[in-house]
């Protein structure tokens, strides 16, 4: 489980939390070996991601149609960058496209 007990880790870990606390505050916020896996994985894969970048993707996530709220990280970390521009609809497509 080194994704938990990395220090360099924590501040996403931080953002996780508290964007789970905000939406799930009935149920205890659980990070363990599966989430850190993923998190592992997903900033090896994209090692220049900062804790910035990583918020926007969260939200983007999160305020996106037909997501829950209270999905475990390791369901859906692997995917945020996917979010980088934006939220999507409930058919996977960026509601407001750039051009």
């Amino acid at each position: 489980m080194p994704a938990t007990s990395d220090p360099r880790y924590k501040p996403f870990i931080e953002v996780l939390k508290e964007v789970w606390d905000a939406n799930c505050s009935e149920i205890d916020f659980a990070f363990d070996g599966a989430d850190g896996s993923q998190l592992k994985r997903l900033l090896k894969k994209h090692p220049n991601m900062n804790v910035v970048t990583f918020r926007k993707c969260v939200l983007n996530h999160l305020n996106s149609e037909a997501v829950p709220l209270c999905q475990r990280p390791c369901r859906y970390l692997l995917e945020l960058p996917s979010y980088l521009e934006g939220s999507k609809d409930r058919y996977g497509k960026l509601k407001e496209r750039r051009l």
